[in-house]
Parts: structure tokens; sequence; C-alpha cells
């Protein structure tokens, strides 16, 4: 409880062992910073399971709202703050409510004469009882690392989102699922190269397909060879079909680019041998 007897040293204890989510930065570097420009303390939300989902919305000049899109967000790093990826659509079992509560959030922006995209993010625990409860932490008033791989699937298939059903459908009524991330790290890319890379997708059916509306889609292309990450979306029609996809781009390319390393690699020399006479 605030205030309780030693909490003064106890904080002190947890100073110590704090460790920063940033590589390369120490606690000392970063407590000397956290003095000298201040900071919010948060409360650490627990339960039994903890999700990240965001909801995309959208403000008209007229001060109309849109709610575009809902999303659970793949976090990364040492405690898992750090933003990787997304699955599209959020579970349905709390889309629905994040996205009612979001709507009426991005309603009062409206009122105060912000236009534009926007994006909510919440955290849903469940407890015992198997109940989801939201909890909204933060508006970000911009696009995000949700945007782009929505209007990708968008414009690729014509299709659009229902916020009632949290779900998305084609023209013809066929569901489509993604995720997607713009930092997927595979040590072996700058041998393959963007071309190459494409190449061997097509090679092993991951490039995306029009007719069948499934597929993967690859961008950020120009930091393969230099950083070995590239981005990509992997669409189907069932969420665990879209990860089964997902995983199996880094297993392909990780290969592709062993094996051309192994081409490439250079021929041992080998001493010639000589008669003595």
């Amino acid at each position: 409880m605030p205030g309780a007897r030693g909490e003064r040293v106890l904080i002190e204890h947890r100073l110590e062992r704090l460790v920063p989510e940033v590589d390369g930065v120490s606690p000392a570097a970063y407590l000397r910073k956290l003095a000298a420009q201040g900071g919010v303390v948060e409360e650490r939300i627990t339960g039994r399971e903890l999700r990240s989902p965001s909801v995309q919305l959208e403000i008209t000049p007229a001060g109309a709202v849109t709610l575009l899109s809902t999303h659970d967000q793949i976090l990364h790093g040492r405690s898992g703050q750090q933003f990787a990826g997304c699955r599209f659509p959020a579970d349905r079992a709390y889309a629905p409510v994040i996205s009612a509560l979001a709507q009426r959030v991005a309603e009062q922006l409206a009122d105060t004469g912000v236009i534009g995209r926007l994006a909510i993010d919440f955290l849903v625990t469940r407890g015992e009882d198997d109940r989801w409860q939201p909890l909204a932490l933060e508006v970000n008033l911009r696009m995000g690392g949700t945007t782009h791989p929505y209007q990708t699937l968008a414009r690729l298939t014509g299709g659009s989102y229902d916020p009632q059903t949290a779900s998305f459908t084609t023209p013809r009524g066929h569901p489509r699922h993604y995720v997607a991330t713009d930092h997927l790290e595979i040590p072996e890319l700058p041998m393959l190269g963007q071309a190459d890379l494409l190449t061997r997708a097509m090679r092993a059916d991951l490039r995306f397909d029009r007719g069948r509306g499934r597929g993967v889609v690859f961008h950020m292309l120009s930091s393969v060879e230099p950083l070995a990450t590239v981005g990509m979306m992997a669409i189907a029609d069932a969420p665990e079909r879209a990860d089964d996809l997902y995983a199996r781009v880094p297993k392909v390319l990780a290969h592709a680019g062993r094996k051309r390393a192994l081409q490439h690699r250079p021929a041992p020399v080998r001493a010639a041998l000589g008669t003595r006479g």
C-alpha cells in the first residue's frame, strides 16, 4: 500500500535490481536521465493471462468517427514492452468490448477538434472466472505499425472489417487474417539479397497469390542486406493458417541463405604433391 512502513527501503531495493529494456543502457544511466528529465510511474497490471490489443480509428474533418480495425500486438523484449508485430483481427473474445470503449474515446477527441488517424492501446487481463477485463493504456494520435498492413490487406482483397463481429471478409464473403512484422531478423538474409529473397519465396509458394487471396507480402526490402531484416505479412483464411505461414517464412529463407553461402564458399586450397627423385 502507498505510504506503508518500509516503503522507501522497498523502492530502493527494486531500483537496485532495475534492468533497462533497451540494450546498452545501464541502470545508472537510466536513473540519471530520469532524475534530469522526469518520468511517469505506472501501475503494473497482473493477471492469469495478459494480452495487448489495440483499436485503430479515423476522425474525419466533419467530426465523424470510423472504426477501422483491431489488432493483437506481438510484444518482445526483456519484459514484453517492445512492439514487434501484430495479428489481425484481435481476438473476438474481447475485440467488440475494446472497440466500443475506443469509439467513446474517439468521439470525445473529435469533440475537441482532433482530426485524422489514431490508435488506442489496451491491456486485457483474464482472471480466474475466464472473463476478460479491458484497461485502456494510451492514445496514439498518428498512424502506427498496424496501419500499413491493414491498408495492404484491404487494397489487395477489396474487403472490409466489421467491428460488430470483429471479422474481415472479402467481397465474396471469405474471411482473412494476417500476422505482420516490420522486423523479421534472419542472419542469412544478406546472402540472398532482395531479388533472390523474392525468387526463393515464390519457388516455395510463399508469395501472395491474388487468385487464392493468401500468401506473404514482403516490404522494407532495403534492410535485407545491411541489417539482415525484412518486413512481411502472412495472409490466410484462418488465424492458425496465418500463424503457420508466418512461421514457415524464416525457415525457408534461412535455409536458402545457408545454401547460397555454401555455393559461394571459396574452394579449399590444396598443396601440389610432387615426387622425390
